[in-house]
């Protein structure tokens, strides 16, 4: 079964991030847009429980086969990203007349970064200076590390308590901090805080898979469709003043899985918007991760278009978006294919029984 409309969703995501990234550029201030990386957990966590959790807890499939899995499915696109922002760290480190121990560290960044490890760089407050998006990532390869480890103990009552306790941790650090909004900055408390919006994330898409029988009546109130509209305008409302927290923790714990499950409870008739939402979930994590890397691109065509700054960074997101069609179509999926193959853990057959 494929979930068109959560394929719509985490592209309608990623768009959200873009325009974020390249707000100044585009002029689309989404102030609370970074809420899409929450959405994207709960999402994943929802789309995890639906392929594997079944396999997992049944012992069919094992948790070093479910890893492997997993790194087959993320690996070709974020090794591309990592080293396309490599080249675009040193050309600017050149450009800028650095010393030569700056170019080591990014390079060291880089090796790191291909492990999920973040390794900051000097004069950078970033967990992962090459790519702000790859906190994220690095995030949930952890919980599904953890996850593959614990599937087979976590009931339903000791998922529900999971959620539970992340949620009051979450509200406490949301209320002492002001946000929900860490992970992506280095330092301890910003590690513990992502960490804390993974785990949260990914264990309530995990109950709300298992429990999507018995809130069916809750999903059905409004057409499948109506999902994505309230992840956009949770996404492009602006932050309140005072108490942007309390709007937060409203997406986090109502509106993002309120959508979730409507746009899980229904499909779209047979047409051409079924199959964008298809094209653009698929480009969704391409473009996730590509998107800052361009940003160098997008502000040499700033440069040069004049009073035409808009639309043309406008024309080259859209071909950005497009690109990334191509790239899931053409790289990311045959490669995670042939990934995952070379991954594949070999089963050993039986010794024949003698005479």
């Amino acid at each position: 079964m494929r979930f068109t409309y959560l394929d719509g969703m985490r592209g309608l995501g990623a768009l959200f991030v873009l325009a974020r990234h390249w707000n100044a550029l585009l002029g689309l201030d989404f102030s609370t847009s970074y809420l899409a990386v929450d959405l994207f957990f709960t999402l994943s966590g929802f789309v995890i429980a639906h392929a594997y959790e079944n396999q997992l807890r049944s012992g069919a499939m094992l948790p070093g086969d479910f890893v492997r899995v997993r790194i087959a499915r993320f690996y070709p696109v974020y090794a591309l990203a990592v080293l396309l922002c490599l080249a675009v760290a040193l050309t600017k480190a050149a450009a800028a007349g650095q010393p030569p121990a700056l170019f080591a560290e990014w390079c060291v960044s880089a090796l790191c970064a291909l492990l999920f490890v973040p390794f900051s760089v000097t004069g950078s407050a970033m967990m992962f200076p090459l790519n702000t998006a790859f906190w994220s990532l690095g995030q949930e390869m952890l919980v599904n590390l953890l996850y593959a480890g614990t599937a087979r103990l976590l009931s339903d009552r000791v998922l529900t308590a999971i959620v539970t306790v992340c949620a009051l941790l979450l509200s406490a650090t949301a209320y002492a901090t002001g946000s929900i909004g860490h992970g992506y900055l280095s330092g301890l408390p910003s590690f513990l805080g992502g960490s804390l919006r993974a785990v949260f994330g990914i264990a309530l898409g995990l109950l709300l898979y298992r429990q999507r029988a018995r809130l069916h009546g809750l999903a059905t109130m409004l057409p499948a469709w109506c999902s994505l509209l309230l992840v956009a305008a949770m996404l492009a409302v602006p932050a309140p003043p005072r108490h942007t927290w309390l709007l937060e923790l409203a997406a986090v714990f109502l509106v993002f899985p309120l959508a979730v499950l409507m746009g899980a409870a229904g499909a779209p008739a047979p047409g051409w918007h079924g199959r964008a939402m298809l094209a653009l979930g698929g480009a969704s994590y391409s473009l996730y991760l590509l998107h800052n890397p361009f940003l160098k691109l997008a502000r040499r065509v700033a440069e040069v278009s004049g009073d035409w700054t808009r639309p043309a960074v406008g024309l080259l997101a859209l071909a950005l978006v497009l690109l990334c069609v191509q790239v899931d179509r053409r790289f990311d999926q045959p490669a995670a294919r042939w990934l995952r193959v070379r991954l594949r853990r070999k089963r050993t057959l039986p010794l024949a029984s003698p005479g």
